[in-house]
């Protein structure tokens, strides 16, 4: 194999010659060094992890072959800095991280497939112009300052689209913090009927309307949703079948 094609992934990206993903990886190693680029070359590299230490090769939860959907490569931050908190606002309770989080987010910046930059919500629209920033690079510019206080702007809200999915890379975004309450009390309370939840649902209501749940993120799940991440269904049952209970 030549020098120049000297890095041969598993599984080539759609549309991609060997030598131009090996053209890709180089200039990627010019960037952020060798320690943070792995190529996924071998079988012995795919492990499916764990929910505490996720695998970034491919699929995590995968139903087809394990192969299936598989990385060509892994690009990791090059130091503890890229993902450390930007900036917290005590006055309006957010702050602006990197990477990547959910559920009390506001405001995303995206690398898009094309390499185009995009910001989301109110972010979308002009920042304060300072002289100093005038000729920065659209990265480096000052976001507008309601970026992180209002997840919605003009036009659609498409802050979904980046969740979970290849449509773009999230680079920073903004989360809302609660405030001290002084003091707090969090409960996992069991449900050991399905025909419990009826009620369940009717006694936690006017509680999430009203002010004691309100800041909180309140969660139902059924045991089922917390086995598939602990385990494989070989290890909880020989059925072929879906589970139900």
């Amino acid at each position: 194999m030549s020098e120049a094609n000297k890095f041969k992934p598993l599984a080539l990206p759609p549309q991609l010659t060997l030598g131009d993903f090996n053209q890709f990886i180089q200039e990627i190693l010019e960037l952020v060094g060798p320690k943070y680029v792995e190529v996924i070359s071998s079988t012995d590299q795919i492990d499916d992890g764990s929910y505490m230490n996720p695998t970034h090769t491919h699929d995590p939860h995968h139903i087809m072959q394990q192969d299936y959907f598989l990385a060509s490569a892994i690009v990791a931050p090059r130091n503890v800095t890229d993902v450390q908190i930007l900036e917290v606002n005590v006055e309006g309770a957010y702050c602006l991280v990197e990477p990547d989080h959910w559920m009390m987010h506001c405001g995303m910046e995206v690398i898009l497939p094309s390499g185009e930059l995009l910001q989301t919500g109110m972010g979308a629209l002009p920042g304060p112009r300072h002289t100093e920033t005038m000729e920065a690079r659209p990265e480096d510019q000052p976001w507008n300052k309601t970026a992180q206080l209002f997840p919605y702007g003009f036009g659609p809200y498409i802050d979904g689209l980046f969740s979970q999915s290849n449509m773009g890379i999230v680079t920073k975004i903004g989360m809302w913090l609660m405030p001290n309450p002084g003091g707090y009390q969090s409960y996992l309370i069991t449900l050991p009927r399905d025909d419990n939840l009826k009620q369940a649902v009717d006694i936690i209501r006017p509680l999430r309307l009203g002010r004691p749940l309100q800041q909180n993120v309140l969660t139902i799940r059924h045991i089922i949703l917390d086995a598939v991440v602990l385990g494989n269904k070989r290890s909880y049952s020989s059925k072929i079948e879906p589970l139900s209970n």
